[in-house]
């Protein structure tokens, strides 16, 4: 007090409202600051009154009305699922129920993040962004024709295990824009993606960044080295997932090597708690599904258990998988019985030169 130049205090009025508990609280606070040299007035109105009069909120101010302009007050706040709409509307610079008339610009892109960050853990906000994206003219841009389109699970149809026919998921803004009213985001919001600097996912990253503007998402990048991006503990649950950004950040984009079978992907990226699941994606049923999976020896039962887990991947949707490259690898034709592996292993026994 002394430093803000109050050594002895000074006089404010706190208005608040006839609600539950308000009363006494303002009367506890009004004898705590006594104590400080403040002589505080209370100024208890009824609710009717004190939300009384003209609330137009930013950019036209916050009207006339006691709880939005009085010096000090105390207001009731109802639980809300998320902590979004408060942070947008009571403490960002200008929100339409800024009480307090803050401002902070380093507070407002954090509060844009985190908000962006609790959005996506809404199927309908992922589901809408995935719907955003034309992965046929991602897959022409950025290899020609040499790769296939995914469909948003690791299932790739190289794959004996992987059946068919799955609804292919495509680009649709309509119902895109749709989900994001639904799901509380007409105007969109903003989030940052962080990715790494490796072979497309750069191009990549902006691509998805220009296409979620189209259903109203503010996208930053941040695209950091391949060492930078990994960097960090990533010890895996039950310990959590470290700290470092591959499995962290609220969207992120991650290059993933082929595997021989879908098995370690399943077990390490989309089962619960599992060591590489950076979308810290839980659903029960799934588990249950891969379990099966893992231990079915028939094709038809991999195939049977694989097309239910597609299904729940797509109504979920954890993960966006736009496309599975192909794996290229130049050779001579002077070598004979070398093929190509994808995994970059190389086989010998039946390779000669001649």
């Amino acid at each position: 007090m002394a430093q803000a130049g109050h050594p002895r205090g000074f006089k404010i009025t706190l208005t608040t409202e006839k609600t539950g508990e308000i009363p006494q609280l303002a009367q506890i606070i009004q004898r705590s600051v006594k104590a400080l040299g403040i002589d505080m007035k209370l100024q208890i109105l009824t609710a009717a009154a004190y939300f009384a009069g003209t609330q137009d909120g930013a950019p036209l101010g916050w009207g006339n009305t006691p709880w939005l302009n009085a010096p000090m007050n105390i207001t009731d706040w109802g639980h809300r699922a998320v902590p979004n709409v408060v942070l947008t509307a009571a403490f960002k610079s200008k929100g339409v129920w800024n009480a307090a008339h803050y401002s902070n610009k380093k507070f407002d892109r954090a509060a844009r993040s985190f908000s962006g960050a609790i959005s996506l853990k809404d199927r309908r906000v992922r589901q809408a962004i995935a719907l955003s994206l034309d992965r046929p003219a991602i897959v022409k841009t950025l290899f020609d024709k040499y790769a296939d389109v995914g469909d948003d699970s690791n299932f790739a149809p190289i794959y004996p295990s992987t059946s068919k026919p799955i609804p292919q998921r495509k680009k649709d803004l309509k119902q895109a824009k749709q989900l994001m009213a639904k799901a509380g985001h007409p105007r969109g919001f903003a989030i940052k993606l962080t990715t790494e600097k490796t072979g497309e996912i750069p191009q990549l990253a902006q691509i998805i960044q220009r296409s979620v503007k189209a259903i109203g998402i503010n996208m930053t990048l941040d695209i950091l080295t391949a060492t930078a991006y990994f960097a960090g503990t990533q010890d895996g649950p039950p310990n959590g997932w470290g700290n470092t950004p591959w499995l962290n950040a609220p969207m992120n984009i991650t290059d993933w090597g082929h595997r021989a079978v879908p098995n370690v992907v399943l077990n390490s990226a989309f089962r619960s708690k599992g060591i590489w699941n950076a979308a810290h994606y839980s659903n029960k049923k799934f588990d249950k599904l891969v379990t099966s999976f893992l231990g079915a020896i028939a094709l038809k039962d991999q195939q049977r258990y694989e097309k239910q887990m597609q299904t729940i991947l797509l109504h979920d949707t954890p993960v966006i998988v736009p496309y599975f490259y192909n794996f290229l690898a130049a050779g001579s034709k002077k070598v004979k019985g070398y093929k190509a592996d994808a995994q970059g292993t190389v086989f010998l026994s039946h390779t000669s030169l001649g």
